[in-house]
């Protein structure tokens, strides 16, 4: 009987339209005040990074030194940016009930949401399938605690136009909309109209999301959650999704879940990082060893720079504090990168041990 609820659910979200069964909130939030950013420019700089997850191994770590731990090695990379994003992968609590049944569970203590403000992150994804591991009282802590510290979540909320909502900044007089969807299971993790949850990949709910967040802003930044764990390559209805969104208005998406790189595609004239790989995440995974650091310049026109800062999350090597690398090290990541963006006609050149992204058209 579960089984069947369950694919009713599943045609339900892709098959019926979004504007029959729910609509987005019309209120949206108020811009939140400007917490840092470039001095009298027309430009505004954001540094990406994927999957963070402050629990599991890393705990005798941040037991013994503290939230802040986690960051120290990178947090003035992100600290430089206007915005910093990542994926956040588990609730930040101490309530809630443990999902039964589910192989991994995550949850963190709520000193972990400092050490996310500390480090400089300003947004952070909520759509994923770890952030319902212990329900919804969980969620509920967790963006009370992103609040406190000024950090906006994204993708997740106490119901289905809640999690639709996107966060907005206003930043050298350019303004920003981030969205966050999931596409990953278990598919009773995604809200409905009086259920919290994530916001689900549903095409007719991104269309609708993106093309009246382009009406209000200048550029929209739309994470997805997607793809299958540990693998390199995009399938293909992430190709199709990520084209969409550019289409529907979006200049940048931002992908994770599959924990390991997947190609850079710069399509028209945005950009689509289909998997930016793991960031600090306290698992001792042996097939997990290279990330990056995403960092883009844009304005209103949309992208001007993009950036590739190659880092180690080998958590037996960097002990769950990702390290920027140097060198031969620095070249091998960008290489890999170049090599499993290339079906994309992706070209990078290597700067002073980062990939700049280069393709005709770019601005």
């Amino acid at each position: 009987m579960n089984n069947i609820k369950a694919l009713l659910f599943l045609l339900i979200l892709f098959f019926l339209s979004a504007d029959t069964l729910y609509s987005a909130d019309e209120n949206n939030p108020p811009i939140p005040p400007l917490k840092k950013g470039g001095e009298g420019g027309f430009e505004v700089s954001l540094i990406a990074v994927g999957d963070v997850m402050i629990g599991g191994h890393v705990k005798e770590f941040t037991d013994q030194f503290g939230f802040d731990y986690p960051f120290d090695a990178v947090k003035e990379i992100l600290k430089e940016a206007d915005i910093a994003f990542c994926n956040l992968e588990g609730p930040i609590s101490k309530k809630g009930v443990k999902e039964e049944g589910k192989e991994f569970t995550f949850k963190t203590e709520p000193k972990a949401a400092e050490g996310l403000a500390n480090a400089g992150f300003d947004v952070v994804s909520l759509a994923n399938n770890h952030i319902m591991d212990f329900g919804a009282d969980a969620l509920f802590e967790t963006i009370e605690h992103l609040e406190k510290n000024n950090i906006q979540g994204i993708g997740s909320g106490k119901d289905l136009s809640a999690s639709r909502r996107p966060a907005l900044f206003e930043i050298n007089g350019i303004k920003i909309a981030f969205l966050a969807y999931a596409f990953t299971f278990p598919l009773h993790f995604y809200a409905e109209q009086d259920k919290p949850g994530s916001a689900p990949g549903v095409p007719e709910f991104i269309e609708k999301d993106i093309k009246k967040a382009k009406q209000k802003n200048d550029v929209v930044i739309v994470s997805f959650h997607w793809g299958a764990e540990l693998m390199t390559e995009p399938k293909e209805y992430q190709i199709n999704m990520g084209h969409n969104a550019i289409d529907w208005g979006a200049s940048i998406v931002l992908g994770h879940h599959p924990h390991v790189l997947q190609g850079i595609e710069l399509y028209k004239n945005g950009l689509i990082a289909y998997s930016i790989g793991n960031f600090a995440f306290g698992s001792y995974s042996k097939n997990v060893k290279d990330g990056i650091m995403l960092s883009i310049k844009f304005n209103k026109a949309g992208i001007s720079e993009a950036k590739i800062i190659p880092i180690s999350v080998f958590n037996i090597d960097v002990l769950f504090q990702p390290k920027v690398l140097k060198g031969d090290e620095a070249k091998r990541v960008i290489n890999h990168l170049e090599k499993i963006s290339a079906g994309f006609n992706t070209e990078v050149a290597i700067v002073e041990d980062t990939g700049r992204l280069i393709f005709p058209g770019f601005h």
